[in-house]
């Protein structure tokens, strides 16, 4: 068992996601998926993605949009939309 000693990579993996999700590139055309994304009844976007390294480091991030805040439309439209109650999977973002 590997036991995480150094809070760098963590704080980098969480530092990339919040990037990601600011300005969400297209989808990945490989059709990996990094997580899900959950539209609430009253309209509120909730996304939790993973990012995993080749090394085994794991960071786990929680976003949640309201309705007409920055990004809102594009993380939704990244993920193919939601109706109200409705989960899918995030699909990776293209590097």
């Amino acid at each position: 068992m590997k036991i995480w000693t150094s809070p760098l990579p963590l704080a980098l993996l969480f530092i990339v996601g919040c990037q990601s999700a600011k300005t969400p590139p297209p989808p990945d055309p490989a059709g990996r998926t990094i997580g899900s994304a959950h539209l609430t009844r009253d309209g509120m976007l909730e996304v939790m993605l993973r990012a995993e390294s080749d090394d085994g480091a794991v960071g786990d991030a929680f976003f949640v949009y309201k309705k007409g805040t920055p990004d809102y439309q594009k993380m939704l439209n990244h993920i193919g939309g939601l109706k109200r109650g409705e989960s899918k999977l995030v699909p990776a973002f293209s590097e």
